[in-house]
């Protein structure tokens, strides 16, 4: 799965992209709408969830099967409706049933949530403020927590 920062996803099998030498110029993932870029490169996984979230703190998870296979080189689907109010997507993970989230501010904070806290939403909806945030701050990033049984 490839995501952009303005909240597309292109969901595809792996297989379908080739080897190739490291001075090749590579194949074409996604195509970009102007001011859009790459923000993660993520390997699906079975009864996974995509979780998602904003700059201004709005996230979600989205279960996997929502996300239809597509071919390579294509505009992708919507999975985080951005607008103004929850700003561009800063950070993307697969999540797993008993998974955790650490979630990062630009001023140091972090804060650490279970996956079963997250709302489950649909590709198109915005998500929920998972983190208070000062006017002055936004999210850089997130990473998963996977506690192995």
């Amino acid at each position: 799965m490839i995501l952009s920062k303005k909240g597309l996803v292109l969901h595809f099998k792996e297989d379908i992209l080739r080897s190739s030498k490291r001075a090749s110029e590579g194949v074409i993932g996604i195509k970009l709408s102007e001011g859009d870029r790459v923000l993660d490169l993520l390997k699906a996984e079975e009864n996974g969830a995509l979780f998602t979230i904003t700059d201004k703190g709005y996230g979600k998870k989205t279960h996997l099967s929502e996300f239809r296979i597509q071919g390579r080189s294509g505009k992708g689907l919507i999975a985080h409706q951005i607008n103004e109010k929850t700003g561009f997507l800063a950070s993307s993970l697969i999540l797993l049933p008993k998974d955790e989230v650490l979630i990062f501010a630009s001023s140091g904070k972090v804060i650490r949530i279970n996956e079963e806290e997250i709302p489950s939403q649909g590709r198109t909806t915005r998500g929920i403020k998972l983190i208070s945030l000062l006017p002055s701050e936004y999210v850089i990033g997130a990473l998963v927590v996977r506690v192995k049984n």
